[in-house]
């Protein structure tokens, strides 16, 4: 029995309609065709998240997205769970199409369902394979790295907290929720991307480092350098492995992409990760206004930031990323539609912050003046087996919240 020979589709002949302008692919509708739109899970300022947003669309694929704000994912992701002893599922994004099936590991699980369903279209973003090497070093190196830098910036100005991590919640109910436990929900932030109020000035230039070595890499394959071939190479410094040196840099042909002739995984993964590090802003950046991501503008930044960004963007691999926002980001009007405000589910009585505060008060407030009583009555038992210190602070923390607890308007 022969080798079934995968590399047919790999020479799928288009026709001269879809492969008319290499720069700017024509956006065809229904290239993976579903019976009713997806799910997608989020977290707003979350870059694979924008990859996923930006994969669905640009293969047409209709979808409602639920995003909730980091730390309230929590709450949905957790649902997706395999039965222990495996870890829990707190990862975004989460995919269900349109027959159920969850697709849920990392973004590969998604560039893989588009992938095995559109052979016959004009994008197949796993064609050539090394599109997939690609796209997982940039996973691995880049998108990790832009977020410490993005989260340092934001979380060191209040006001650029407020109006990136609070205030652009989409649901009314997760933003009373985000507001009313933020000082918990930041300290854990912080903690989880070594900035805020754990911040560690090591890790951030490690971050600015992995950024500026991403970015050379992807300038050399646009210089068409060969260094695709040297992935494992690099992967390898980083798990300490043995592997034999290096190929010298080859010739190779030129391409507008950097995987061939057309956008495939790791030109979508490059530059969603690259905007949270190029700060690329749809308020005050036009090329950026078909980005779903909310970002500050240059003017927003300090200045030693905004000289970094500035470098970044004046790269060619941040030129390369600017025109794939440009011309490579559109074409996805009307496929995405954001969870409805209005739907009577999304606007409890109690989703309003001052509400939500005041009963958040009103009941601590009830369970320590429980044990405010316990502690008059039973003082002298208390102070038997040791537990009058214990009580005491619990009835300071009942004042503390009794006195400063907002009434709802």
């Amino acid at each position: 029995m022969g080798v079934i020979n995968y590399d047919k589709w790999n020479k799928i002949e288009l026709s001269d309609d879809e492969d008319s302008n290499n720069n700017g692919l024509p956006f065809q509708r229904g290239v993976v065709t579903v019976a009713r739109p997806c799910k997608l899970i989020t977290i707003p300022w979350d870059p694979q998240c924008e990859v996923a947003r930006w994969a669905l669309e640009r293969h047409s694929i209709p979808f409602i997205e639920q995003s909730f704000p980091w730390g309230l994912h929590l709450w949905e992701t957790l649902k997706f769970s395999d039965k222990n002893p495996y870890v829990q599922q707190t990862n975004v994004p989460i995919l269900i199409n349109d027959k159920g099936e969850v697709f849920k590991r990392s973004i590969t699980d998604i560039f893989m369902y588009l992938f095995a369903n559109s052979f016959s279209g004009a994008i197949r973003v796993y064609t050539p394979s090394t599109a997939l090497t690609l796209q997982t070093y940039f996973d691995l190196n880049l998108a990790p790295a832009v977020k410490i830098i993005f989260l340092d910036v934001v979380l060191s100005s209040p006001d650029l907290t407020k109006k990136y991590l609070i205030e652009n919640v989409h649901l009314s109910t997760h933003k009373s929720i985000n507001k009313t436990l933020w000082p918990l929900i930041r300290v854990q932030l912080s903690k989880y991307t070594h900035s805020g109020f754990f911040r560690d000035p090591r890790k951030i230039k490690e971050a600015w480092q992995k950024v500026e070595e991403v970015f050379q890499l992807v300038e050399d394959i646009l210089n068409n350098i060969d260094r695709i071939t040297q992935l494992e190479i690099l992967e390898s410094k980083d798990s300490k492995s043995q592997h034999s040196a290096p190929h010298a840099p080859t010739a190779r042909k030129h391409n507008d992409y950097l995987c061939g002739p057309r956008i495939t995984a790791a030109d979508i993964t490059f530059a969603a990760h690259a905007s949270l590090v190029l700060f690329a802003s749809r308020e005050s950046d036009s090329f950026a206004k078909y980005l779903t991501l909310d970002i500050p503008g240059l003017a927003e930044l300090d200045p030693a930031t905004r000289e970094k960004v500035i470098a970044l963007r004046e790269s060619k691999a941040g030129q390369y990323a600017v025109r794939m926002y440009r011309k490579e980001r559109r074409g996805g009007e009307g496929l995405r539609r954001l969870t409805s405000r209005y739907d009577r589910q999304s606007n409890p009585w109690w989703a309003e912050n001052k509400r939500l505060t005041f009963l958040i008060y009103t009941f601590l407030s009830g369970i320590s003046a429980v044990f405010a009583t316990v502690y008059v009555t039973c003082r002298s038992l208390l102070l038997a087996i040791g537990l009058d210190i214990f009580i005491l602070t619990l009835i300071v923390i009942w004042a503390w919240t009794f006195l400063s607890r907002t009434n709802p308007e």
